[in-house]
């Protein structure tokens, strides 16, 4: 996730955009099948963005899951929305 260069600098010192992908770069560590994300892509620059949407497309190649709570469109390819206000 691009964030390599901040290894040993507390959380407190860094960025919202820094701090989301430091977790998302947890997320990845994991190897779980199962990843909820709300609202990832809030507070990442747009190489970040393309990192996580690229992370995603792997995780689904290789099988995985994503569930995506967003209040933008299109965060990746090929997903299937589910409207709340509707049920």
């Amino acid at each position: 996730m691009g964030i390599s260069h901040l290894e040993g600098v507390h959380g407190r010192f860094l960025s919202k955009g820094q701090k989301r992908r430091g977790n998302l770069a947890r997320i990845l560590a994991t190897h779980a099948p199962l990843w909820l994300l709300d609202e990832p892509a809030t507070a990442l620059d747009r190489t970040a963005e393309k990192n996580l949407i690229d992370a995603i497309t792997e995780h689904q190649y290789r099988g995985g899951m994503v569930v995506i709570s967003s209040h933008v469109a299109n965060v990746v390819n090929n997903a299937r929305e589910i409207d709340l206000e509707k049920f």
